[in-house]
């Protein structure tokens, strides 16, 4: 099979295993919101983002770099997949035994504080299993990755309906999520091994050339994470727990879709970095604009659509207990469009390797998002954790922009394909405004249908955007 239809088919399968994972997600969270209510949800989100916290530690950008090592045809894989494994075991092991600890000085509830353990050991076998995963997408073979996905989902949501039917409290709900990690790492592993017969392995002098390419993309990382869940943290500390369990259900939200720009960039990461290792910069130009061409048509119609329906999103979702989450949603569904493309950018940093140029840039965004979630958060609660939210995206694009701009030979991407995405997008609005009685599903799925047909006959689809993803010969 060739690239290209590598490509495509590896697009496919995400795309539909996403369809299928999110649909998943969302009756999952429908599950826990309704059954934990806001409160109850409260306490959940705020135990979902402190190990989240020691999970970015723990990742410290081993997964990119791996990406990066099997890439290169020089670097032996059994070495580098052993390594890297063995590394992501240990520092897993020490921080989400940390976990559990630190969270006895913050002002929880004692159930908060026992449902972090059970959710710490669900992140160790969760970070075990993302670390793998470099593996399918060097080999565009990330539908292996979706099967692991979808059948943890299903046990995961199987075991919700359980312990919801059962009247379980925060507890049992968290280790749904224990649950799918195991089941997504035995299968996840399982697939592996058949493509890299990976051990452990204690190459320090290999773990210490890891070390120092992996360091700036942990440190951006962690300083990313600052800004992305510290105000869901700080909101835990200042605020009741059912303004935490607002914000934490349309959060989910942005979460959910977020997952989808790194996705679709992990699978042409290896192609852009090629083309530019290679000289090849016009092919490096062409996959640079199709990729913020496809996430133009993704976001103008999502904002628009999303922004008019949001408080019956959060409200299908979520339940009538969520109803002021809907103007939350609105706020953050301009956040989420933005990080699309400050993902773009900071993908495109990674294949021209300069991630430790936007070092300053990260610790600049990470010190102002803290001081306005301290400042604002405590008297504005959720309002100031979404505004803030948008300010911190807006910025850090802007950055990812200018250094992706300067470095990779100052390379103008144009905007031609936005006039007929929005003229397309207007037709979608006006079909919502027209059918706003009719129920939710069928106005997101003919919303979508009218928006890809419009755009596809005044030809904003371009058929030929997988041609350039073809690799160099």
């Amino acid at each position: 099979m060739s690239l290209t239809k590598k490509v495509a088919y590896n697009t496919v399968w995400q795309f539909a295993g996403k369809i299928v994972s999110t649909i998943i997600g969302v009756a999952i969270v429908a599950l826990i919101t309704r059954h934990l209510g806001k409160n109850g949800y409260g306490q959940y989100t705020t135990v979902l983002a402190f190990v989240q916290f020691f999970a970015v530690i723990v990742d410290f950008g081993l997964y990119l770099v791996l990406i990066q090592e099997i890439a290169d045809p020089n670097k032996d894989q059994k070495k580098a997949v052993s390594n890297i494994f063995t590394i992501r075991l240990v520092t897993a092991a020490v921080c989400f035994v940390l976990a559990p600890l630190v969270v006895l000085f913050f002002p929880y509830a004692a159930i908060v504080k026992q449902a972090t353990i059970v959710m710490s050991l669900s992140f160790f076998l969760f970070t075990l299993a993302q670390v793998l995963v470099a593996l399918f997408q060097k080999n565009l073979t990330m539908n292996k990755v979706l099967i692991a996905e979808v059948a943890g989902r299903i046990l995961f949501l199987a075991a919700t309906a359980l312990f919801v039917y059962w009247g379980k409290d925060l507890l049992y709900i968290v280790g749904g999520n224990l649950v799918f990690n195991i089941i997504y790492l035995a299968i996840i592993f399982f697939f592996a091994r058949r493509l890299v017969k990976f051990g452990l392995a204690f190459d320090f002098i290999y773990w210490r050339s890891i070390y120092q390419k992996a360091w700036p993309i942990a440190i951006t990382s962690l300083l990313t994470l600052v800004y992305f869940k510290a105000d869901t943290v700080i909101l835990s500390i200042y605020r009741p727990e059912g303004e935490v369990g607002i914000y934490g259900a349309t959060y989910k939200v942005l979460e959910i879709i977020g997952t989808f720009p790194h996705m679709f960039l992990g699978l042409i990461l290896p192609i852009l970095t090629t083309a530019y290792v290679t000289r090849d910069l016009e092919r490096f130009k062409r996959v640079y604009q199709k990729a913020f061409d496809f996430f133009l048509i993704v976001t103008i119609p999502m904002v628009v659509g999303g922004s008019m329906l949001a408080e019956r999103i959060m409200v299908f979702v979520a339940g009538p207990e969520f109803v002021s989450a809907g103007a939350v949603l609105q706020i953050l569904l301009w956040a989420t469009a933005i990080i699309f493309f400050g993902s773009l950018f900071g993908y495109i940093i990674l294949a021209i390797d300069q991630q430790k140029k936007m070092i300053p840039y990260y610790i600049i965004t990470a010190i102002l998002s803290l001081i306005l979630y301290f400042s604002l958060i405590p008297t504005y609660s959720y309002w100031a954790a979404a505004g803030a939210t948008v300010f911190i995206e807006v910025l850090y694009a802007i950055f990812a922009w200018r250094i992706s701009y300067r470095y990779s030979g100052r390379i103008n991407i144009n905007w031609i394909a936005a006039p007929k995405i929005v003229l397309a997008s207007t037709v979608m609005a006006l079909f919502l405004w027209l059918a706003r009685e009719w129920h939710l599903v069928i106005l997101l799925v003919g919303a979508g249908a009218i928006y890809l047909v419009v755009l596809y006959l005044i030809k904003g689809l371009n058929k030929d955007v997988l041609n350039e993803l073809r690799a160099p010969k």
